[in-house]
């Protein structure tokens, strides 16, 4: 009998940690500021551009729309780059950065390129952070996105300039890039962008402190 209540113990407690585990499968809005601050530092990213674009965070989990995006959508990953852009009629731009996922890979190179009709995504010089909303499986992203910019201004730089980009993987259940955008340059709105994420094979296994 102390046998067979043994077994059952450990497979209650097993339970329990794959619902911890499930439960835990998301970042709060705390861990996304601090894996921001981390892989900014790691980014080398200048710390007048990480503080504007925490800011942005900040203010973005304040705003309606976005609590109900990440209440459906919830956050699993987080990544920050930096890219340059060029082009009169046609905009593109190319970057690469760091990303980390919610019990996952740390730190890991991606590849960015974005074109667009007639839109600057940021401008000559950018620096950005993403967040990767309701993922399902770390191996789903990447690929082709497709959205537009919420908001860009020519003017002033203390407005946020964010793009809602939407995975398009064929087969793949669909997922959502938020993207804050803090540049040098002009920024102008534009409606449809089309964003290309090359994830490298080669990951670091660090993870944030």
């Amino acid at each position: 009998m102390y046998r067979r209540l043994t077994t059952w113990l450990v497979i209650f407690f097993i339970g329990l940690g794959f619902t911890i585990s499930a439960a835990a499968a998301e970042y709060s809005q705390q861990e996304v500021i601090n894996l921001t601050n981390y892989l900014a530092l790691q980014k080398e990213m200048p710390p007048e551009k990480s503080r504007w674009l925490i800011n942005a965070l900040k203010a973005s989990y304040d705003d309606p729309w976005f609590k109900a995006q990440i209440k459906k959508q919830p956050v699993r990953g987080v990544f920050v780059y930096s890219s340059g852009e060029g082009g009169f009629v046609v905009k593109y731009m190319k970057g690469n950065g760091l990303a980390s996922f919610k019990n996952g890979r740390q730190k890991g190179t991606i590849f960015l390129s974005s074109w667009s009709a007639g839109a600057i995504i940021g401008g000559a010089a950018t620096w950005a952070v993403g967040l990767v909303m309701g993922l399902q499986k770390e191996s789903d992203f990447g690929g082709d996105y497709t959205g537009k910019l919420l908001q860009a201004t020519a003017a002033d730089e203390t407005a946020p300039s964010a793009m809602h980009l939407t995975s398009q993987k064929e087969g793949k259940p669909p997922h959502e890039l938020y993207i804050l955008v803090s540049s040098r340059g002009l920024t102008a709105d534009a409606g449809g962008t089309k964003l290309n994420i090359t994830p490298c094979l080669l990951y670091t296994s660090d993870a944030a402190d």
